[in-house]
């Protein structure tokens, strides 16, 4: 009964799936990159503008600083 089962041949190996190169990003998509980075660059680097003084609390805050100024 068991001399049918061949003990000594090894398993055949899997065949590696084909590889393929993924495929060049075509011009459109490029240009989608480049307005994605650009939209993005202009959201996180931003001109910081102070606003201006407005408002009894700023105008005690200058007058405040105008004085330790003196000092």
């Amino acid at each position: 009964l068991f001399d049918a089962i061949p003990i000594d041949v090894p398993a055949p190996a899997p065949t590696p799936a084909p590889v393929c190169a993924p495929a060049a990003p075509t011009e459109r998509e490029l240009e989608a990159d480049r307005r994605d980075l650009a939209r993005a660059l202009a959201q996180v680097v931003k001109p910081q503008c102070s606003a201006p003084y407005s408002g009894e609390i700023d105008a005690d805050a200058c007058i405040n600083f105008t004085d330790n100024q003196k000092e």
